[in-house]
């Protein structure tokens, strides 16, 4: 799996101020508001993807140097085998196997 490095706009990064009133966050880039890691292990929906060069994402991880995201793609083009979280990490050997696994997975 190749791994491709985008640079982006600053601002698509913030992470953005809570705001108790709002209960929400705001000035929150869309990178950092699409983070899914979350939903994904608990088998939920992800939130809102971002575009990037015509695509649609998700962040799965975010750090001070940037983010991780998994490009989104219509499981009638995905030529792999999908499967989902529990079955892909539900022992600790197949979560350490998961975490080094460059295709990562899709959920189904």
């Amino acid at each position: 799996m190749e791994t491709i490095i985008r640079e982006v706009n600053p601002a698509r990064l913030a992470w953005g101020i809570f705001d108790h009133a709002k209960s929400d966050y705001v000035n929150e880039g869309d990178i950092p508001a699409s983070y899914s890691g979350d939903c994904i292990a608990m088998g939920q929906p992800v939130r809102k993807p971002f575009r990037m060069d015509g695509e649609m994402w998700v962040a799965i991880g975010l750090s001070n140097d940037g983010a991780r995201a998994y490009r989104l793609c219509p499981m009638r083009i995905f030529n792999g085998t999908p499967t989902n979280y529990r079955d892909k990490s539900g022992s600790a050997e197949r979560a350490e196997e998961a975490r080094n696994d460059p295709m990562a997975f899709t959920t189904a």
